[in-house]
């Protein structure tokens, strides 16, 4: 499969042809000492180097010659037309290599001598050592276009070292060493770059930027269906400039002014609901004072009920019930495979094949496309996110198509990314003491002076007047989000463009920074954890968590915005935005507000946070148990 694994590159130019022939060289060469290995007559080697037999033949020379032509044509047809369907290529690598023992059999025995099943054999084994030879000889030699940058030679020969990496859930950890170690502009696929440089980021993300690369052509949905073959699956995995933009408008228009009004009203009933359950953990307790918590558990637990309330109309009362239903567990393994498979993007259509192979993440399709139906079928009081969806795009059979697939991307996007910002928030906040005390300050003479209640004492149901704006303005509570967002971006290392089909490649522009010339059927990506933690960008100390470096009077921190794209930045950014900000004031705000936390010891290593998180495109975090009780500063009955 090393052969299947790449990607077309720029029309023939000189470097090109002589790679070429020199593969083709080395392929005869190659072919020769194959042959010598599998070839009856290597049972007597000894024998064999005395013997005149053991020269070259002109009939052995024009064996070899057939096979290799039928070679070289095999490896510039994947080069240069991929990437091609998989039943293609594994057809071409079944057939090519019968084919061609055929003919040779026929060019020196004639038509009415067919080769044995042995010498068919011996040819496939040959073809395929070749092929692979060639593939590999190509992708290490200086002619290859992307020769010059430096990166390690497994990752330059394929990407399945990788899918190995992506398995673990280690891949931001794997690009923050490649990057320490060989520099900001890298090479980490066959075919692909990883930059870190500030000044090509505009170039590679911005508004005339690149379009997405074949990365997201892996994390398309596994679903079988009649609509497989469109060129997307939904706004997220759409690569295509044209249809993207088609598809963001009713979502851009979703996330204006007005609906983030009827979105707030939502979301303050989940915080509500969220402060009164933990303050029901504390009444609860043995004593009554301290319960404990597992706050990696909370977090995804309000995000993903939102996110029901947002999307379907509907809850998943994973808060009140728990996850009794396996709803949230089904996000969770859902969210597996594309993160694996991505990496090697051919093997999509292999696993839509097989259900046994991506049949987590079919469950995970199902249960966002039948509760989207659901949704569509029925007229609700708040003006939810579908609502606002479908009044943009339309209400036809034709716009439901279009819109149902998004659901998926709102439930991942909406929920999980923003519950493991807010999960490691509160990590960063309860092992820095003095942010934390900071923080609590800021928010008690905020709370006062605005009169804003004790959400964590008043009914659920009791109608509580937004303050998103109040938390918008403080300072230091922005500076908390913004270095969590810094040092854990949801999406850690998924940023991948490549230029368009038929473009021939662009130049990226770097300024001050070496230009970059990426030829058509290459990609680069933007890794957000290396590139936030880089101290060119943010200074000193860019693996510490300072909230201080982005209140922007003082001298001491070098912090610079420009690099910072935990959402993305330019025409492909994340469209919720301004709400995940909203949802992350609001529940960070509030508990923060009502509740003193403590870090649980016997049950949690904090030294062992950054080794439990997992990166599946986007952060998956460990367990954050906690000790928690009600503050002083914010009694219960202040809600009266």
């Amino acid at each position: 499969m090393i052969a299947v694994n790449n990607v077309r590159t720029v029309r023939e130019s000189p470097n090109a042809l002589i790679s070429s022939a020199i593969s083709a060289l080395s392929n005869l060469v190659t072919l020769a000492m194959a042959w010598q290995m599998i070839s009856p007559a290597s049972a007597n080697v000894a024998a064999a180097l005395v013997s005149d037999d053991s020269y070259p033949q002109p009939e052995d020379l024009h064996d070899l010659l057939t096979n290799d032509l039928y070679i070289k044509a095999t490896h510039t047809w994947l080069r240069h037309w991929d990437p091609v369907p998989v039943r293609s290529v594994l057809s071409t690598l079944a057939t090519a290599p019968l084919l061609t023992t055929v003919l040779v059999a026929a060019s020196t025995n004639g038509l009415t001598h067919l080769p044995s099943l042995y010498t068919v054999l011996q040819g496939c084994i040959v073809y395929h050592f070749a092929l692979i030879f060639s593939v590999a000889a190509y992708r290490l030699s200086p002619f290859h276009p992307l020769a010059k940058y430096p990166g390690p030679t497994i990752l330059k020969l394929t990407k399945l070292w990788t899918v190995w990496v992506a398995h673990r859930g280690q891949n931001h950890v794997y690009m923050k060493a490649l990057h320490d170690k060989y520099g900001p502009t890298i090479r980490i696929g066959p075919n692909e770059l990883s930059t870190i440089e500030k000044d090509l980021i505009p170039e590679i993300l911005g508004i005339n930027g690149l379009g997405k690369g074949p990365l997201w052509d892996g994390r398309r949905n596994f679903q079988k269906s009649e609509e497989v073959e469109k060129p997307y699956k939904s706004i997220i995995d759409c690569r295509s400039a044209s249809i993207h933009a088609l598809l963001r408008k009713p979502w851009s228009k979703s996330f204006t002014a007005e609906p983030l009004q009827d979105y707030e009203r939502l979301l303050l009933r989940r915080i509500v609901q969220l402060n009164r359950h933990l303050a029901r953990q504390i009444e609860n307790a043995s004593d009554g004072c301290t319960a404990n918590v597992n706050m990696a558990k909370w977090m995804p637990s309000l995000a993903f009920d939102f996110m029901g309330d947002l999307a379907f109309g509907t809850s998943f009362e994973i808060m009140r019930d728990g996850d009794v239903k396996h709803e949230y567990k089904t996000l969770a393994d859902g969210l597996y495979l594309p993160a694996v498979i991505m990496h090697i993007p051919w093997f999509a259509d292999i696993a839509r094949e097989f259900p046994f192979i991506s049949s987590k993440n079919q469950k995970l399709i199902a249960m966002g496309v039948t509760n989207g139906i659901k949704r569509s079928q029925k007229e609700l009081k708040h003006k939810d996110l579908f609502y606002h969806i479908a009044e943009s795009a339309g209400t036809t059979v034709d716009d439901l198509k279009i819109i149902l697939p998004d659901v998926v991307t709102a439930i991942i996007a909406g929920s999980d990314t923003t519950a493991s910002a807010m999960t490691n928030a509160i990590y960063l906040l309860l092992t820095h003491p003095v942010a934390l005390r900071a923080l609590i300050s800021e928010l008690d003479e905020a709370f006062q002076k605005h009169d804003i209640p004790n959400v964590s004492a008043i009914n659920q149901d009791q109608e509580v007047e937004r303050f998103s704006d109040v938390l918008a303005g403080l300072k230091y509570l922005n500076g908390v989000l913004n270095e969590t967002l810094r040092l854990y971006p949801p999406v850690a290392t998924g940023l991948q463009r490549a230029p368009e089909p038929g473009s021939g490649g662009k130049m990226l522009r770097g300024g001050s920074t070496a230009n970059v010339f990426l030829p058509e059927g290459n990609a680069i990506c933007v890794p957000p954890w290396v590139l936030h933690r880089d101290p060119r960008n943010f200074s000193p100390k860019p693996e510490a968590f300072i909230p201080e470096r982005w209140l922007g009077d003082s001298e001491v921190y070098e912090t610079n915005r420009e690099a910072f794209i935990p959402f993305s930045t330019g025409p492909r950014s994340c469209v919720g935005r301004p709400l995940a900000m909203m949802e992350f004031r609001y529940a960070i705000a509030t508990i923060f507000r009502n509740f003193n936390f403590e870090i649980d010891t016997n049950k949690c290593d904090t030294d062992l946070w950054d080794a439990q998180i997992l990166d599946r495109f986007t952060l998956s975090n460990g367990t954050l148990d906690v000790k928690i009780s009600f503050r002083e500063q914010a009694t219960r009955g202040a809600a009266a």
